[in-house]
């Protein structure tokens, strides 16, 4: 009976045994390879092997791990990591392909940053938080095989974005495209974003917030940038070091430039923009020229047919095994729910669709603009924003050089700032109703002689009508009074010398700046 009980507990300390051999010759095939794994981290490889196929049982790839490897050309990254950490691929000069399972959820900032041969990634559909500068400066990335499960992101038009294309991750710095404009939906472009893009020479930015930190740095050949309203900041760096940058273009809304948003940028840099605006202010601090009239022409500009490498143009995905060879093909026609590598259905949108136009278009300054109305459906079957019929929008013709004249609907109360400010109106009649004619409104029409304001108008916003004909005459004229008063009673100028000036009887509200130069 005592032998037996002996032979029983011995059975666990022989499994222990044989478990801690068994981990031991693991861990010293780890070590061999390069590999160095603790509690499911893979902490850093140290060999030089161009292939390499990550254990089972990592859950973390962690920060650095890879970095600055110059032999890999294809990493295996197994089911069961979920995070891909910080720079852990970075500056992998000689990798080719990576296929980021489904298990992986998070991907932090510059995991691949400056992988310059990298031109084959497919994300799984897990992933749901992804850092900046993921993907900068791989000048031979085109685009990313995304899983058609993952509802997190989207990949369109040589970018990565989250699901509704309203923050912007990455545009992919392989693209040879020479001109771009990013989706009007953007409202947020992330660090780095284009870090590297050195096949641009034309970019132009929707209005935003703010620009990030980076975001359209290192750019070797861009050439043009345009900022469109209402953006109202650029961080830190934001186009620093594109070294090539002719002219940009900066809206009357942006209010804060970082001191280092155009450092290593040519001292020849043109600014176009406003000249009583922040951006003139900053161009005269830091030395630049500047000036309120266009001078680069990007009608030069002829993009080259990109090689669309994840997709054969048909409708369907080449998918790569680990050294870069397509070994197979998943059918990306409509309904067809498999494909070969079991990986599910990837999506690639070929954007050269034909489709049908709604509402009108119109040709403004070399572009074509569609005018929808607000009861248009649009793809997801919502509609547009209702526009306020009771109002002129803010900037809603500014710096439209075709508008020579125009008529405001009657019933309209409201005009927005420099809604037609810099046009070529010559003549305008408000019509009686419009109650506020906002900053800025008819700012710098150079050809505006001719103005009919009705009585009805009780508020009018600062530089309203500064330099047009119509006030440049009042201003030059001896015969007319020190005192400029449209509307209900609204002073919008003062001529005189007076330190201080008695207003007449018939003004009931000073416009601001009137006398800011008193």
């Amino acid at each position: 009976m005592k032998k037996r009980i002996l032979v029983i507990t011995a059975i666990p300390a022989i499994v222990l045994l044989l478990v801690l051999f068994l981990g031991g010759i693991y861990s010293a095939k780890a070590s061999d390879a390069g590999l160095n794994i603790s509690d499911g981290v893979l902490s850093a490889y140290t060999g030089n092997e161009t292939s390499v196929n990550i254990p089972p049982g990592v859950k973390t790839i962690g920060a650095e791990a890879f970095c600055g490897n110059s032999t890999l050309e294809s990493v295996t990254i197994p089911e069961g990591v979920t995070t891909i950490g910080y720079a852990a691929f970075k500056d992998c000069s000689a990798l080719k392909t990576v296929k980021i399972p489904d298990s992986v959820t998070k991907i932090e900032d510059s995991a691949f940053w400056g992988c310059s041969s990298l031109s084959y990634v497919s994300i799984g559909k897990g992933l749901y938080d992804l850092g900046s500068g993921t993907f900068s400066d791989c000048d031979s990335l085109m685009n990313i095989a995304l899983d058609k499960g993952n509802i997190n992101f989207k990949c369109s038009d040589s970018g990565l974005f989250n699901s509704d294309q309203t923050v912007m991750y990455q545009y992919f710095a392989g693209s040879r495209k020479m001109t771009y404009t990013i989706p009007s939906t953007v409202s947020e472009i992330k660090r780095y974003s284009f870090w590297g893009c050195d096949n641009l020479k034309e970019l132009i930015v929707p209005g935003m917030p703010e620009i990030g930190d980076y975001a359209v740095a290192s750019c070797d050949s861009l050439e043009n940038l345009v900022f469109q309203t209402p953006t109202t900041k650029l961080n830190m760096g934001a186009a620093k070091d594109c070294k090539n940058l002719k002219q940009v273009t900066l809206p009357l809304s942006l209010s804060n430039i970082h001191e280092t948003a155009f450092d290593g940028c040519p001292d020849t840099l043109y600014f176009n923009c406003p000249d009583m605006s922040s951006a003139a202010a900053y161009a005269s601090e830091k030395g630049y020229v500047c000036g309120d009239f266009n001078t680069y022409d990007s009608s030069l500009l002829v993009n080259v047919p990109e090689e669309k490498t994840s997709d054969n143009g048909t409708g369907t995905l080449l998918t790569s095994d680990g050294d870069g060879s397509d070994e197979g093909s998943a059918d990306l026609t409509a309904g067809n729910d498999n494909d070969s590598s079991g990986n599910g259905l990837y999506t690639f949108t070929n954007d050269d669709v034909d489709g049908e136009l709604l509402g009108s278009s119109e040709i403004v300054s070399d572009r074509a603009y569609v005018i929808m109305s607000s009861d248009m459906e649009v793809a997801d079957g919502s509609k547009l924003p209702a526009v306020d019929p009771n109002e002129t929008a803010d900037y809603s013709h500014y710096l439209d050089q075709t508008l020579t004249s125009y008529s405001i609907p009657s019933g309209i109360t409201e005009i927005g700032a420099f809604a037609f400010a810099r046009t070529r109106l010559t003549e305008i009649s408000i019509p009686d109703g419009v109650t506020e004619i906002g900053k800025g409104a008819f700012y710098h029409c150079d050809s505006l002689s001719n103005v009919s304001i009705p009585n009805s108008v009780k508020k009018v916003g600062e530089k309203a009508f500064a330099y047009t004909p119509w006030y440049q005459a009042w201003e030059n004229d001896p015969n007319a009074g020190d005192f400029l008063v449209i509307g209900d009673g609204v002073l919008i100028g003062y001529k005189g010398t007076e330190e201080s000036p008695e207003l007449p009887d018939d003004v009931k509200v000073v416009a601001d700046g009137v006398f800011a130069n008193e």
